[in-house]
């Protein structure tokens, strides 16, 4: 039977995965031999292709027959070996935050193609997907893995996109779809989104700051060097900064941070990007150890100098 790809939504034929009685499996004409355990595991990941199957549903299924449930982690393991096993076949196991496993059959297609990384479609290269389940985002057939919370910031800004989410409006609904027994800070929606970022760039995928307003997802044609350079310079443009300390401002930020002054505090007196503040602060920090070393070899000069002369007088 046809089943949806959780991924791009095109209708799926069932998995072409035979296994045999004797534990030999064949997939695209190579075969491998599994165990009785691991030829139960294959089963129930191949009749859940192409979506996931829970962990207690698979222990269910490893468990049935068996004089004595085995330990959970035995499962575990066994899935662990299974995929290792399966890797020349072309076949992945893949593990979805440590509740669910799924299989897939490993990429086929040359690089830059834009393909389904979960049925190998072919699939719109700009297209973004979501897939909750699978704990993933896929764009022209390049895939990364998200968390939870991740995953419900990327759909919000999704769902806006290229719109600006103003931080109240992503808090809010944040925190609706996250509901929790305590009600997180606001601060955490910075810090998700700083590690979202990281995470999407593969994807060509640059959230945008808003400064004072909010958030903005847009897509970016190259690579994560291009999507660092366009968050940066959306930074800088929104807050009117400078992304580069010049020789004066190097001069400042070392007696500001001599006062005490934090990254952030200077960033904001002197209208720079915190990238900015950090390399003149690390540029500083390289001179001042130079100096140092420079002082030193001087010292020891002076008083070998000074140790020669003595000896002599003597």
């Amino acid at each position: 039977m046809m089943k949806p790809c959780p991924c791009c939504g095109a209708a799926v034929a069932p998995l072409a995965v035979s296994i045999d009685p004797t534990g030999t499996v064949t997939f695209r004409g190579r075969s491998v031999h599994l165990s009785p355990g691991e030829a139960v595991i294959l089963i129930a990941l191949v009749e859940a292709f192409p979506d996931s199957i829970a962990h207690g549903d698979l222990y269910e299924v490893y468990s049935a027959g068996l004089d004595e449930p085995p330990q959970p982690e035995t499962v575990k393991m066994r899935a662990w070996h299974l995929a290792e096993k399966l890797e020349p076949l072309g076949l992945e196991i893949e593990s979805h935050h440590g509740s669910a496993r799924s299989i897939r059959p490993g990429a086929t297609s040359k690089a830059g193609d834009a393909r389904c990384p979960v049925c190998e479609r072919d699939v719109d290269e700009a297209a973004i997907h979501l897939d909750e389940g699978r704990g993933i985002a896929t764009r022209g057939g390049t895939l990364v893995r998200l968390t939870p919370a991740h995953l419900s910031l990327l759909n919000i800004l999704l769902a806006r996109m290229p719109s600006t989410v103003s931080k109240v409006g992503l808090y809010t609904q944040y925190t609706g779809a996250n509901l929790r027994e305590y009600e997180p800070a606001p601060k955490i929606i910075d810090v998700q989104i700083c590690k979202l970022r990281k995470a999407i760039a593969p994807l060509g995928l640059a959230i945008l700051t808003r400064w004072g307003t909010g958030y903005a997802l847009e897509a970016v044609e190259g690579s994560e060097a291009a999507v660092a350079s366009l968050q940066a310079r959306a930074f800088a443009t929104s807050r009117s900064c400078r992304l580069k300390a010049d020789r004066a401002d190097r001069i400042t930020i070392g007696q500001l941070r001599r006062a005490g002054f934090s990254e952030i505090q200077i960033a904001y007196k002197l209208r720079l990007t915190y990238r900015a503040v950090r390399e003149a602060l690390n540029e500083l920090e390289a001179n001042t150890a130079t100096d140092a070393d420079a002082r030193t070899d001087a010292q020891v000069a002076a008083l070998t100098v000074t140790g020669d002369a003595l000896r002599e007088a003597s």
